[in-house]
């Protein structure tokens, strides 16, 4: 071997050394600098998770069937805990509502040092949260069992807002789902080779365009640049929280707001409210097998006077809930735009 080529080898395999050690000495750092969680905190951990699975589950949901359970870890500033996901499926007749209060009550009693809060999503599914100081530990999800018959209509039928996503990238579906005799409010992705010609194409066909924020924008700017590529846009569609909106702009162009994120109000929510924006929430997403979501949907028909569905234009529901729309009852449930549903409010 060369004697040039050698000491290139020798450069190489040292300047390898040095970096794993860096690595090593850089994660060591870490994990010894981070905090570790004060013995007080370890504890209400420790008796809060005793409470859930030894006092609350078997006291509120004995006859419930578990359909869900995750665990992943989080973090902060005082170091990593276990947050946990539970859904529970109550027997027919079980009212979520009701079990949400039992278990919060039993809560106040037993962990007073906890916070148990409650939300009603859409009169059928309960959400709790429940917190040892600013740690949400666990997510319970109280889902009922519906039963097949459906109570009768008293008044209007109810406004269904379909709100297919993901347009712009395939031209043949795009066009597939332009051809449906439906009002249709159609989510499209800025910056694909075909949104501009199906953006253009919905307007005449008389369907609704909102934009669909792909890739997190996160300035102001990058979302008005994302609106120019979507000229018939009169809304945005949001599934993940962008750090800010361009409000003045928004406000200017009467534009709305779609919010599919399914989670609880964030800053940028309520700033877009506290500025006037009219701001709409998604009240499902449906993917896959959607049958059990469709009884669902004609139970809150009932109660509802507009729902607002997102579904992604590639996924089989989409398809589903297109069909099941062109035959429903009229006299039940009505397809709608989005902002016919906006304008009820």
């Amino acid at each position: 071997m060369k004697p040039a080529l050698v000491r290139v080898v020798l450069l190489a395999a040292t300047v390898l050394a040095l970096w794993k050690v860096t690595l090593y000495v850089a994660d060591r750092w870490v994990l010894e600098s981070r905090p570790a969680p004060s013995p007080a905190v370890t504890q209400a951990h420790e008796q809060i998770e005793e409470l859930v699975v030894e006092t609350l589950v078997p006291a509120a949901l004995a006859e419930a069937t578990l359909v869900q359970e995750e665990t992943h870890v989080e973090e902060d500033d005082l170091g990593t805990w276990d947050a946990h996901l539970l859904a529970w499926r109550l027997p027919e007749g079980e009212s979520p509502h009701r079990a949400a209060m039992r278990i919060q009550q039993l809560a106040r009693e037993l962990a007073p040092d906890s916070h148990v809060y409650v939300t009603d999503k859409n009169e059928l599914d309960v959400d709790l949260r429940i917190y040892v100081g600013k740690r949400q530990t666990h997510h319970l999800k109280l889902l009922p069992t519906l039963s097949a018959k459906i109570p009768p209509v008293s008044g209007k039928p109810a406004l269904v807002a379909l709100v297919i996503t993901g347009l712009g990238t395939d031209g043949p579906l795009g066009d597939s789902i332009l051809a449906r005799p439906l009002p249709l409010t159609l989510g499209m992705l800025a910056y694909r080779p075909f949104t501009l010609r199906l953006s253009l194409q919905a307007a005449i066909k008389h369907k609704e365009v909102v934009l669909q924020l792909a890739d997190r924008p996160r300035t102001d700017v990058e979302i008005l640049e994302a609106f120019e590529a979507v000229p018939p846009a009169t809304g945005l569609l949001i599934d993940e929280l962008p750090e800010s909106l361009p409000v003045s702009i928004m406000l200017e162009r009467d534009l709305y707001l779609l919010d599919a994120t399914g989670e609880v109000e964030g800053s940028v929510l309520r700033t877009a409210n506290h500025a006037g924006i009219p701001v709409v929430r998604a009240i499902d997403h449906l993917e896959g097998d959607i049958s059990e979501d469709l009884l669902r949907l004609r139970h809150l028909s009932r109660s509802h006077s507009g729902l607002v569905l997102t579904v992604e234009a590639t996924d089989p529901a989409c398809d589903t809930a297109l069909n099941w729309l062109e035959n429903a009852d009229p006299n039940e449930i009505r397809p709608a735009f989005l902002t016919e549903i906006l304008d009820q409010r």
